[in-house]
């Protein structure tokens, strides 16, 4: 039971975890002179701009790919297909097969409301409210998972006050206060600093949850998630494929008749 447990874990946060950790102290813009207080402003208004999302026009983006999962000291290989709808109706859905056969082994699919996944090697089955993960400590919402898988900031600060900011020749760093409902913590960000500023890692870290995380995302549309938390430590490397924005997009899920419902 505790692989079988281990097993759906490892899927969930392979998923949509992000990574964490700390680029420096935290310190007030209130403390820097005017100058410095508006490069600082002026820099964040400017990748806010360049990180404008294509869902605007596509709401459906598909990302397909080879992946390797690391979790309690096993690994999984598998064909990974993401489909994600970034409108008001989000969802996120995840097909894992077979890297020779092509056989489905495992999918899984989160809304707002739900998480549901199975998995065929196991004939088991979970379908769980999405506060479920919050009960884990885990304090992301499916924007934030999406946001994750398709390279878009988790989170920009409320107040640039709070913000601090790194420039350097290759990368601009920024890390700020994050904070969602009790859980707190820091936020930090990575981007190149050419004039696309494309966004090169997230990172988190929750020091009462003692969770932390990581995703650096790859030129060529991969990336690499690292976790760490109570309920174990793991790894997900995805080597991309393929990536297009669509118009519309199905998200087939059902539950196999013959699995059993797995308590998570």
């Amino acid at each position: 039971m505790k692989n079988i447990k281990s097993f759906f874990i490892s899927v969930l946060f392979s998923c949509f975890l992000f990574g964490c950790g700390l680029i420096g102290k935290i310190d007030k813009l209130e403390t820097m002179e005017e100058p410095a207080r508006r490069r600082v402003i002026d820099a964040l208004s400017e990748l806010k701009a360049n990180s404008e999302n294509p869902a605007i026009v596509y709401p459906f983006q598909r990302l397909k790919g080879n992946g390797t999962i690391r979790f309690d000291q096993k690994s999984y290989k598998g064909r990974l297909d993401f489909r994600l709808r970034k409108d008001e109706f989000k969802k996120f859905w995840l097909d894992i097969s077979d890297p020779l056969m092509g056989l489905k082994l495992a999918r899984l699919i989160i809304t707002n409301d739900s998480i549901q996944g199975y998995a065929n090697i196991l004939n088991k089955y979970i379908d769980v409210p999405f506060s479920r993960l919050n009960e884990l400590d885990i304090p992301i919402n499916v924007q934030d998972i999406i946001n994750i898988v398709s390279r878009e900031v988790i989170e920009w600060p409320e107040n640039f006050m709070t913000a601090n900011m790194d420039f350097t020749k290759e990368k601009w760093l920024l890390n700020f206060p994050f904070k969602r409902d009790r859980y707190s913590g820091e936020l930090s960000l990575e981007f190149n600093s050419d004039y696309k500023h494309e966004l090169m890692s997230q990172k988190i870290f929750l020091s009462k949850e003692s969770l932390m995380l990581e995703i650096v995302y790859q030129t060529d549309g991969g990336w690499n998630l690292t976790f760490t938390s109570p309920q174990g430590n793991g790894k997900l490397e995805f080597l991309s494929k393929s990536k297009k924005y669509q118009e519309a997009l199905n998200f087939p899920f059902n539950i196999p008749p013959n699995h059993a419902r797995l308590d998570f």
